[in-house]
This record gives C-alpha cells, sequence and structure tokens, in this order.
C-alpha cells in the first residue's frame, strides 16, 4: 500500500529534520530553553521567541501527521481521535523510547507497536483492552527504573561496544615485542 511508503518517508524527514535541527543554533536555543529559561535569556536568548518557533513547528508536524491519519482512515471518529487510549500511547512512545532524543520515539514505538500487536493476537479476543493494562503496567516500570526511556541504556551499549569490541586496541611497544 502506498500509504506505508508515505508515512516511512514522513518518519525519515522528521528524524533528519529534529537531528538537523538538534545541531543548528536554534537546536542549541531550545536546549537551553529546556534546561534554564532564566538562564538562557540571561545568555540574550529570546525565549519567548523560540517557545513560540517550537510550539509553530510543533503544530506543523501534528497537522502533517493529523492529516495524514485522516487519510489513511478516511474518516475521524472523535472517541478514536480524543479517546483516552490513543492519547496514552503516544505519550507512552516518548516515555518509553526517550523523550530527549531523535532516535528514542522510534524505539519507543517499535517496543510498544509490537507488544501491543503480540497482545492483541494473542489475548485479543479473550481479553480485550488488555494491551491498556500492559502499557500502564509499563508505564510505571519505566518511570520506576528507566525514567530517561530505553534510548538512555541503549546509546551507553552502543558506546561501550564501540569502544570495545569495533575499535582496534592500541598496543604499547612493550606489548609488540619491541623496546
Amino acid at each position: 500500500e502506498p500509504y506505508y511508503y508515505i508515512a516511512l518517508g514522513m518518519v525519515a524527514g522528521i528524524v533528519a529534520l529534529s537531528y538537523y535541527l538538534n545541531r543548528t543554533r536554534i537546536g542549541y536555543y531550545w536546549a537551553a530553553i529546556r534546561g534554564d529559561p532564566d538562564a538562557a535569556e540571561s545568555l540574550g536568548i529570546s525565549v519567548a521567541r523560540y517557545r513560540i518557533r517550537a510550539f509553530l513547528l510543533s503544530c506543523f508536524l501534528t497537522g502533517l501527521g493529523g492529516t495524514f491519519y485522516a487519510q489513511y482512515f478516511l474518516a475521524l471518529d472523535p472517541r478514536r481521535v480524543l479517546g483516552v487510549s490513543l492519547s496514552i500511547e503516544i505519550a507512552l512512545v516518548g516515555i518509553v523510547g526517550g523523550w530527549q532524543s531523535v532516535f528514542g520515539p522510534l524505539l519507543g514505538s517499535l517496543v510498544l507497536t509490537s507488544t501491543g500487536q503480540i497482545i492483541r493476537a494473542q489475548l485479543g479476543s479473550s481479553l480485550p483492552g488488555m494491551h491498556l493494562l500492559i502499557y500502564g503496567v509499563i508505564l510505571m516500570l519505566f518511570i520506576q527504573f528507566l525514567p530517561q526511556g530505553l534510548n538512555s541504556p541503549v546509546m551507553r551499549g552502543l558506546r561501550w561496544a564501540e569502544a570495545k569490541v569495533w575499535r582496534p586496541r592500541e598496543y604499547s611497544t612493550y606489548e609488540r615485542g619491541g623496546k
């Protein structure tokens, strides 16, 4: 179906935009404002202006997603779109994956979508709504044990693997048999 390719293109575009913005001046300003708005203001950053820009970008991307959602389902049901279930699932993506990184929400959506599909396939007819209960348990566990989301331990593991496995070991002259 072409919708999958459109969705993949949208995700790739948004990830690329986020990655790019995080490494530009505006991304550094947003990080400073998130960390301490008063300190950012004292450094000459117009906090109100950059908050408005962040809000506008968020509205634009949300509008793109909503438009795609409406085109995909060809109708909007207020109980489905504005329901608690969808809102919880969207919030959980950021919480589980890690909201302060570009790839955290992708990781969160991968984990939650897979988990939800498996639960619905196994228990869907016998226990409808069980995936929401399991999402609640996942939320409590992540808030308690991984407040930064999955992205933090995954990135630590990748940095460890890069340092220990992928980088060649440097030998001293003594270890190579030299003097």
